[in-house]
């Protein structure tokens, strides 16, 4: 059993039953099996394509190589350093680390992303939240499966990330030690959303963000990238149809 909060409310994800186990199993099964007859490839099958054809090249491999090096020893740093301010100022520069180290291994999370174990993987745990994602009373929040698959609100989005990680054997809270630093500091909430020194929501990036993890300007409405206003659906809007973000 998890318990976590959204906005001040507490949610739970309680322990699967034995038969949600197995229906979960076989869901994966039937989706690992349908994307192989697709055509789908196995991860084996994906590194050994991306090995074979080179599709990560030298200097790729050697950014990401240098930066998993620099997360090392940045880790330790963090785990010696007894001052307050540097262990923020080091875990910040550790969780950017993490986030350039991710952006450049991006290329094969993407290729990695659509094998037959992942998207079955995928499926599976969205079951197991559909199924285990209560109120603090222990009521369902959802008795349609299709309704829950389409769901985006902010319960849906925290029940699978905390799902993953603890399915993962991870802390769902505090997944690396930076998180823990920053949140025994006060610059994480208890949600695990990363906070800036005004107490606002930022990404790694120190960006403003929702709690949808959508970009949003310091008033909070939504924008892309270059500041420009858009709708829920990304679409690119005049200032007068600006949308608030989630908070």
């Amino acid at each position: 059993m998890f318990d976590f909060t959204v906005r001040g409310k507490k949610y739970r994800l309680r322990n699967p039953l034995a038969k949600e186990y197995k229906e979960a199993d076989l869901i994966y099964s039937e989706v690992f099996s349908k994307a192989l007859r697709d055509g789908v490839m196995t991860s084996d099958e994906m590194r050994k394509l991306i090995k074979d054809r080179n599709l990560i090249s030298k200097e790729e491999q050697d950014t990401i190589d240098k930066l998993e090096q620099q997360i090392v020893e940045l880790e330790k740093q963090l785990t010696n350093e007894k001052e307050k301010e540097k262990k923020v100022e080091i875990a910040k520069s550790l969780m950017n680390t993490r986030f350039l180290r991710n952006i450049a291994l991006s290329k094969t999370y993407n290729m990695l992303h659509n094998t037959a174990e992942t998207l079955a993987n995928a499926e599976k745990t969205k079951w197991m939240v559909f199924k285990t994602l209560v109120t603090e009373e222990n009521k369902p929040l959802f008795v349609d499966y299709d309704e829950f698959s389409n769901a985006s609100n902010e319960v849906v989005v925290a029940g699978l990330r905390h799902f993953s990680y603890i399915d993962a054997g991870m802390d769902s809270i505090s997944p690396n030690v930076e998180d823990k630093v920053l949140r025994e500091i006060g610059y994480l909430d208890t949600e695990g959303y990363l906070l800036n020194a005004e107490g606002r929501i930022v990404n790694e990036e120190g960006k403003l963000i929702d709690r949808l993890f959508r970009l949003v300007d310091a008033d909070g409405f939504l924008v892309d990238e270059s500041g420009t206003f858009i709708d829920a659906n990304g679409v690119k809007v005049e200032a007068e149809k600006k949308v608030k973000g989630s908070f």
